[in-house]
């Protein structure tokens, strides 16, 4: 972590341990839980990172899941609308990738601090993010199956939050302290997308690997503590199976498809988010439109997917349009 974040960590440090001791010998009970969080500053610049992340990269599809440890519960959304396809370019033996994305995101997280005077704090931090993402780059076929893909992406982002803090067992003494912050934030990437496609007869086999990594940088924040940047990696894994199910509709088939992904967030504590990697399994329904506009780039299906997601501390669901 920056030592500019280090730094930066005072203003919103200052209010709540002013906040902390200003009424002290009003409290006449503390309580301090058997489960807490071990939180320092810089966890909270890197929770921030990585929320964003969690929200902008590319190759990450819409879900719904929570996560839960000891002394803290979490409920994530995250939902986004896009597109990215190969881009023909005539005489050429390569083709140019593109994709575009409108991303959101939300995040409520309950955690149960233990601060160094020894009392148990109750930490609410509600989030909200609207991204958008372009992507550009080459489309590479190596062999009549195999395709690499290396672009670079540029999101910009929003974020919004209301965190409330509370001391535990104050029996009410000290009043709620409720920040409301906003901060902007800005994220390049570089992605490497390996994929392999064949078909057997009606059945077809697609899987993909993908390697990101992200620098973001926040500005315009509230407090200057959210003024920060910092690097992520993301990995991701994916294999899908489909076949025809003898449906048609206008002369084009529908068909069916069951799919596993894979997604680590390389390097991650698991604290920042409560997890660093979770499985995703599912199935969906196809039909197949084909539609190439001016021979530039195609819309090979139009298709519902619901699938499940776990991991360790994770788990959620996954419904939604695929493209």
């Amino acid at each position: 972590m920056s030592s500019a974040w280090k730094s930066g960590t005072a203003g919103v440090s200052v209010i709540i341990f002013s906040w902390i001791l200003c009424t002290s010998s009003a409290a006449q009970e503390v309580v301090t839980p058997t489960d807490f969080i071990d939180l320092a500053p810089e966890d909270i610049g890197e929770s921030l990172i990585a929320f964003i992340n969690l929200t902008t990269a590319p190759g990450l599809s819409g879900a719904t899941f929570s996560a839960e440890q000891p002394g803290r519960d979490s409920e994530f959304i995250r939902g986004s609308m896009g597109y990215a396809s190969d881009l023909t370019l005539k005489d050429q033996v390569l083709d140019a990738y593109w994709g575009v994305a409108l991303a959101y995101g939300s995040l409520e997280d309950q955690l149960d601090v233990l601060q160094q005077q020894g009392e148990a704090i109750r930490v609410d931090a509600d989030r909200s993010i609207l991204s958008l993402r372009g992507s550009a780059g080459l489309s590479l076929p190596i062999t009549q199956h195999f395709t690499l893909r290396p672009y670079l992406s540029l999101a910009a982002s929003q974020l919004e939050a209301r965190s409330r803090y509370e001391v535990l067992g104050d029996i009410g003494l000290r009043p709620e302290l409720v920040l409301d912050t906003e901060v902007d934030a800005v994220s390049t990437s570089g992605t490497l997308e390996a994929s392999y496609d064949r078909w057997f007869g009606s059945h077809r086999l697609e899987a993909s690997g993908q390697y990101t990594s992200t620098y973001t940088d926040t500005f315009n924040g509230s407090f200057d503590a959210l003024d920060t940047w910092g690097w992520n990696e993301t990995a991701l894994a994916h294999v899908r199976y489909s076949n025809a199910t003898g449906w048609h509709t206008r002369n084009k088939p529908w068909r069916w498809n069951t799919y596993a992904s894979y997604t680590h967030f390389i390097g991650l504590d698991p604290l920042p988010l409560g997890f660093n990697a979770y499985t995703e399994l599912g199935v969906g329904l196809d039909f197949e439109v084909n539609i190439r506009p001016l021979d530039w780039f195609g819309l090979r299906f139009i298709g519902l997917k619901a699938g499940y997601i776990f991991g360790d501390g994770v788990d959620g669901f996954s419904v939604g349009l695929s493209f």
